[in-house]
């Protein structure tokens, strides 16, 4: 005597992997649904000390030397990118053009950090002083 046993939890398997792809599709627009802002400016820091801030409509090329070593950072097209670096893992060369507010490039062994910004002047707060 045949049952369909076998049938329904394959049936009741395939629901319940459905259910799981839903879940992270309404979970994954859910996330990069957030407005960007396109920043104005990009704040470079360099050993916790402020480097440069450069306007991002304005084409820039920027050589950061330190005792540490060497990062040559881009803005182009209002987008801002590090061409090269000395570094041991490239982490910060390898990392995808950043644009809007927030958006951050770290070259830990360097200790640079790039962010993107809105308005000079705001890139610290209470808290992170």
């Amino acid at each position: 005597m045949k049952t369909s046993d076998g049938n329904n939890t394959i049936k009741h398997d395939l629901i319940l992997l459905a259910v799981f792809i839903l879940i992270a599709a309404i979970l994954f627009l859910m996330l990069n649904r957030t407005d960007k802002t396109e920043g104005n400016y990009v704040y470079i820091t360099l050993d916790n000390i402020e480097y440069a801030t450069i306007p991002l409509d304005k084409d820039t090329v920027l050589s950061i030397d330190s005792d540490k070593g060497k990062n040559i950072v881009v803005v182009s097209d209002k987008e801002v990118y590090v061409e090269s670096a000395d570094c041991p893992d490239q982490i910060c060369v390898d990392h995808a053009n950043i644009m809007y507010e927030g958006e951050t490039i770290v070259c830990l062994p360097h200790r640079l950090i790039i962010t993107i910004i809105s308005k000079e002047g705001s890139e610290t707060d209470a808290i992170s002083q």
